[in-house]
């Protein structure tokens, strides 16, 4: 046991290395008595004490997962508690989107306004007369022709 002492002691510790000396005591101490041999366990536990720590950080991670999941649960809970009802129903529209509205329902019924004006103004041309009234006319002679001659086509 002193001896190992001893070369404990003659190990430089500044340098991290054996003086002369020390050295060659531990070459003649290696060749006189051979090397030494590590412990049959120390594999073992090595592998048991890695696996453990692997363990440990595995667990350590689920719980931090486990934690960011419950905090996020819980300010989704705390959000729609604490939201007033009215916006949680969606009662109200923002300012802005039900100024929108009323200016698209507004174009619809300028635009619905503007066709059934248009429609009228084509009826009053077709009745007075004037080439749509016209065409329309001819319309019903060729449609008025066409039955009466499938008439005598069928009396024959």
């Amino acid at each position: 046991m002193r001896e190992r002492e001893k070369e404990r002691g003659n190990f430089a510790q500044d340098s991290g290395s054996f003086s002369e000396e020390a050295f060659q005591r531990l070459m003649e101490s290696v060749e006189a008595g051979g090397l030494l041999h590590a412990p049959a366990c120390l594999r073992e536990e090595t592998l048991a004490r890695v696996r453990r720590e692997r363990r440990r950080a595995a667990d350590r991670q689920l719980f931090i997962y486990r934690a960011k999941v419950l905090a996020g649960m819980a300010a989704a809970l705390a959000v729609l508690l604490f939201m007033p009802a009215d916006r949680a129903a969606g009662a109200e529209l923002s300012y802005n989107l039900q100024r929108e509205q009323e200016e698209q329902e507004e174009m619809a019924a300028e635009r619905r306004m503007s066709v059934e004006a248009e429609w009228e103004r084509y009826l009053a041309r077709q009745e007075r007369g004037g080439p749509e009234g016209f065409y329309g006319k001819m319309k019903e002679r060729i449609a008025a022709i066409g039955e009466s001659l499938s008439g005598k086509t069928d009396a024959r």
